[in-house]
């Protein structure tokens, strides 16, 4: 609770990505193709999930994959 006094800015990025996770649940977003960007031609579905507080090692896993 201390860190979330001194920097409110890292508690609103933890929300938000936690609140992106209900895009798993969207049926619309299962269907909505991202155009650009590291997860193109992906679901915006599967963006929140790898993006989610729930896949840690996302970042990581991403640059094994993607060495460039």
């Amino acid at each position: 609770m201390l860190t979330l006094l001194k920097s409110p800015a890292a508690g609103v990025k933890t929300i938000e990505n936690t609140l992106s996770v209900l895009d798993i649940f969207n049926p619309v977003a299962w269907n909505t193709d991202l155009q650009s960007g590291r997860y193109k031609g992906h679901s915006k579905a599967f963006k929140s999930m790898l993006e989610s507080p729930f896949v840690p090692t996302n970042k990581t896993i991403y640059r094994v994959i993607h060495p460039e």
